[in-house]
């Protein structure tokens, strides 16, 4: 979101009196925890707050617990209100069924936060606190209550920035992706750069949206298709498909790429290269031919074309490794289902018949023969690059 924009969304909530806050945190509190969608608020039926013990409170009926809430827009003597406030909660009915505690303000919440934790311990609660900068937080993503409370604020964003708010019901292909790269919703959370771990939590739970942005971060970071996880279509890993003339897509390949790997299917000499381009991202790219040129007919022409755009992948990434892999593994890789890391994993051991492809005239100190060992249709590939491309 635009940062002046952001700014005066938290001036607003900072500027809220008791009514409208109260109203604003019955709205934006069940966006953000589960189950608050049966929140009791104690104001009346025209909006004004009447007095209570607490603000507001929920039910939880799955432990028969309460969860008290304090809402305060107080700037002087707020630490002796919030202290008072958290007393009171002790002359309630519902005092002995208190789980947890949640406090409101619409101010910034320094160390004194402290105090009120400690008040909380005493009677056998715990304190959760939402400040200022943590309600604008999760205010920005929020784009009906925008709308309602801030509209003087609040302009429509244009398709640039739309990503802000735009929200997608996806929790489940979230976590599919989250775990292909086995990471902790902790440790994702930084790698992306999301508030709140409690509220990726309910994301994947699908007891909240995700914001569109998110999406496209994840997406970044893993090589997963933001269309596979918002709509569940598309491939989860699409694949880039290479032919004899597709040399600008080799070189357009990340030059710090961390590693990469030549795949070959012997039995219809099928190919695809899987490249590391950072941590967690990968680029699969399919070939769209085959190197079973003895039966060709008619297109030979191709075979030199070819031969110089594999020397240049050979080049430019530095010799990749080579594997050779099952049809079952070249089914996985075409489908575009699995993480190409555990493509690699499921790979075997290094086979080197990519490095000792080049090697036509065999100017390598090793005997011809010991290119068998690679299997028959290495000796055929190398004698048809021998004859159509030395």
């Amino acid at each position: 979101m635009n940062t002046n924009i952001k700014e005066r969304i938290r001036i607003l909530i900072g500027a809220m009196g008791d009514d409208e806050f109260e109203r604003f945190m019955s709205d934006l509190l069940p966006r953000i925890f589960p189950g608050f969608d049966k929140l009791e608020p104690s104001f009346n039926f025209i909006g004004k707050t009447t007095k209570g013990k607490c603000d507001a409170h929920v039910y939880h009926a799955h432990d028969d617990t309460y969860t008290p809430i304090i809402c305060t827009t107080r700037q002087s003597g707020l630490s002796q209100k919030i202290l008072e406030d958290i007393s009171k909660l002790s002359t309630t009915k519902f005092s002995k069924k208190i789980q947890r505690v949640l406090l409101c303000i619409n101010s910034s919440l320094k160390d004194e936060v402290e105090e009120y934790r400690a008040a909380c311990r005493e009677r056998g609660w715990e304190l959760e606190a939402l400040s200022l900068e943590s309600l604008t937080r999760h205010t920005i993503s929020q784009y009906d209550l925008l709308h309602i409370y801030f509209n003087e604020a609040y302009q429509k964003p244009d398709s640039a920035v739309q990503g802000e708010f735009r929200r997608f019901d996806c929790g489940e292909r979230i976590a599919e992706a989250r775990n292909d790269i086995n990471k902790s919703i902790s440790e994702l959370i930084e790698l992306i750069d999301f508030p709140s771990e409690r509220e990726w939590h309910f994301i994947e739970n699908k007891e909240h949206e995700i914001c569109e942005k998110y999406i496209t971060k994840l997406s970044i970071l893993t090589g997963v298709s933001s269309s596979w996880v918002k709509h569940g279509t598309y491939v989860k890993y699409p694949a880039d498909i290479l032919y004899d003339n597709h040399i600008e897509k080799i070189d357009a390949i990340p030059s710090d790429k961390i590693s990469s790997y030549m795949m070959i299917e012997p039995e219809s000499m099928s190919i695809s290269l899987i490249v590391q381009k950072s941590e967690y991202n990968w680029g699969v790219y399919l070939f769209g031919f085959t190197l079973d040129f003895w039966r060709w007919v008619g297109d030979e022409y191709h075979i030199p074309l070819i031969y110089q755009l594999l020397e240049h992948i050979n080049n430019k990434l530095k010799t990749p490794y080579g594997r050779v892999v099952t049809k079952e593994l070249l089914q996985e890789i075409r489908s575009g289902q699995t993480h190409p890391s555990y493509i690699i994993k499921k790979s075997g051991n290094m086979h080197y018949w990519f490095d000792d492809l080049f090697d036509l005239h065999h100017k390598y100190p090793i005997a011809k023969e010991q290119y068998k060992h690679h299997g028959e249709w290495f000796v055929r590939l190398q004698q048809s690059f021998l004859r159509y491309a030395a």
